[in-house]
């Protein structure tokens, strides 16, 4: 079976707050650490929140924690959260097509079984088993994707910061002339 890889965000992000010990932690150290963009993030942790798997707290020292022991939470639980479109075989799920299959809709019956097989599987697994027995707090590079950190290191400079250089520049050298 194969997840999104929303599923996979998600599992990062709990790792990230289950290293943090109970500190909240920011959407950019986030996004920073684990290597995912603000955006998926954002779209993640409030499935997360929804589910009692992260706890949020707005405002501007705001963040997200673990509500529970990484112990307590299981690899199977967050992908249940974010998988929730359980799979519907394509011409099997509309009205119409059951009206004309009729019997033949026990096929989404059978992936639905089959895909709670699979999570059965990471149901035994919690966050804690995932965490780096040696891992400190602020040692997450586990968390990044391989390959993925040196296209995102350098960070551009923003378009409007590099007309403004130019103008100034333009400015300095019209002036010393």
């Amino acid at each position: 079976m194969r997840l999104t890889k929303q599923s996979g965000y998600a599992v990062r992000i709990v790792i990230h707050c289950a290293l943090a010990q109970g500190e909240l932690s920011r959407i950019v150290d986030i996004a920073e650490a684990c290597d995912i963009t603000k955006n998926n993030i954002s779209k993640t942790v409030p499935i997360l929140v929804k589910n009692g798997i992260v706890e949020g707290v707005r405002g501007r020292n705001g963040g997200i924690r673990l509500a529970r022991p990484p112990a307590e939470i299981s690899v199977g639980e967050i992908v249940r959260a974010i998988e929730t479109t359980l799979g519907e075989a394509v011409g099997f799920g509309s009205e119409k097509a059951r009206s004309k299959v009729g019997k033949a809709v026990a096929i989404n019956r059978m992936l639905d079984d089959a895909l709670e097989a699979f999570v059965s599987v990471l149901d035994q697994h919690s966050i804690e088993d995932m965490m780096p027995k040696s891992a400190k707090a602020k040692d997450l590079a586990f968390l990044n994707t391989p390959g993925a950190t040196s296209a995102r290191s350098s960070k551009p400079v923003p378009r409007r910061a590099r007309t403004r250089n130019k103008a100034r520049s333009r400015t300095s050298t019209q002036s010393s002339r």
